[in-house]
């Protein structure tokens, strides 16, 4: 299985609060690294989105994101889709 997982360094410093955090399973048509690297340029600036992986070996392209409580779906499935992709929650 080849997984490729991006997560981002956080420069902040954070108190030791419990955070909620969402985890969204979407199923995308990202067969490439050079469209992972897309999509990682997307992210790399998103502060909602904590860390996420690509399963490339998957017949569904899963990637999985983990988000911050405040995160929306919709709004992650609606900014992958603006670099013409295809993405939609995995079921």
């Amino acid at each position: 299985m080849k997984t490729i997982k991006i997560e981002k360094v956080l420069t902040k410093k954070t108190n030791l609060k419990t955070h909620k955090m969402k985890l969204f399973i979407l199923k995308t048509d990202i067969k490439t690294e050079e469209k992972v690297k897309k999509v990682n340029d997307l992210f790399q600036n998103d502060s909602e989105i904590l860390k996420w992986t690509f399963d490339m070996e998957d017949i569904d392209k899963v990637l999985r994101i983990e988000a911050s409580d405040n995160a929306s779906m919709n709004a992650v499935i609606g900014r992958i889709k603006t670099l013409g992709f295809n993405c939609s929650e995995l079921n």
